[in-house]
């Protein structure tokens, strides 16, 4: 319907009363013309759709606690339904992405292929590369201190991980590195703790 039929149709449902004020219709903070949620943030589709798989209602606050990194894998929805700290919480996802980090890294030092498939726009970018200020500076090792640093880094990864129980190390790889189903959430939360006191190069106390 065109915006002229619209205001004759609102013009005759208001009666004799000409001078009636016109509907305003409502804004959004900036002054934009108002938008439902989905047209403002493409996000919110995803959002729901996490809401929808943890059985949680569609409301406000739980699309904003859907937005914290962890929901996306298996091993962040551990952490997140942990009743622990949000500290703690940041500090559990910071090991987690570290180890992700790690095996990374030593795959690409070894020449050995991604463990998961990669987009194909990120193969082949639409845009022209280019660097800024934000651009991390060129990384100029030579392959052979390329790998040997990288499998320094794994082994010291291995070695915080062992620290611990083996059977929930060994589960804690499978469900950080290649996100399947956790299947001892208490294990994989006390393996991430020594990954995290690791980090922090602290000495672990002999058992």
């Amino acid at each position: 319907m065109s915006s002229k039929r619209k205001r004759k149709r609102d013009n005759g449902k208001a009666g004799a009363d000409q001078f009636a004020l016109a509907k305003i219709p409502p804004r959004e903070k900036s002054g934009r013309a108002y938008r439902p949620r989905e047209h403002r943030d493409p996000a919110t589709e995803t959002l729901k759709t996490r809401c929808r798989h943890m059985g949680k209602p569609i409301t406000n606050a739980n699309l904003r606690d859907q937005r914290a990194p962890w929901w996306g894998c298996y091993a962040g929805r551990v952490i997140g339904d942990a009743m622990i700290a949000e500290h703690e919480r940041q500090e559990l996802w910071a090991a987690i992405t570290h180890m992700r980090k790690v095996v990374t890294v030593f795959d690409a030092a070894i020449g050995a292929p991604r463990r998961h498939a990669v987009c194909l726009r990120l193969l082949a970018p639409s845009e022209v590369l280019h660097a800024d200020a934000s651009t991390p500076a060129p990384d100029e090792r030579d392959p052979a201190t390329k790998q040997r640093q990288a499998t320094a880094a794994l082994s010291d990864l291995e070695r915080w991980l062992g620290e611990g129980d083996k059977f929930a190390a060994g589960m804690t790889k499978r469900v950080v590195w290649d996100d399947v189903i956790c299947t001892d959430p208490a294990g994989l939360i006390e393996t991430l703790r020594n990954v995290v006191w690791g980090m922090r190069g602290k000495k672990f106390p002999r058992r």
